[in-house]
C-alpha cells in the first residue's frame, strides 16, 4: 500500500451469499470494527473495500477490519462478521505497499 495515495484505492471484495431468491438473498456491507480513523470504506452494495485516506506504516503495520454483511431479507435480517487483515509492506525507505 503506497502511503502517498491521494485517490481512493481498491483493496478487495467481501462476498456473502445464501440460497434464497430475490431481495432475500441480498446483503448490505459495512465496516463494523477496526477503522477508528476512517481510513477505509466499503461499498454497501458490492462489498468492495477501499483505502479512503492515506495510511501511515509508522503508526500501524497492520489493520484488522471487521466487515458486517447483513442479509436484507424480509423475514430475518442476519449478519455475519468476517475479519480482514490489511498488511503494509515496505518497498523502500520512501514508500509502502
Amino acid at each position: 500500500m503506497n502511503t502517498n495515495i491521494s485517490l481512493i484505492a481498491y483493496l478487495s471484495r467481501v462476498n456473502a451469499s445464501d440460497s434464497d431468491t430475490g431481495l432475500n438473498k441480498e446483503f448490505r456491507f459495512s465496516i463494523a470494527d477496526g477503522d477508528l480513523a476512517g481510513q477505509f470504506s466499503v461499498d454497501p452494495h458490492t462489498g468492495d473495500l477501499f483505502v479512503a485516506k492515506p495510511l501511515d506504516r509508522e503508526k500501524s503495520e497492520m489493520y484488522v477490519l471487521t466487515i458486517r454483511a447483513t442479509n436484507i431479507g424480509k423475514f430475518s435480517a442476519k449478519s455475519v462478521l468476517p475479519s480482514i487483515l490489511v498488511y503494509m509492506l515496505m518497498l523502500s525507505n520512501n514508500s509502502c505497499v
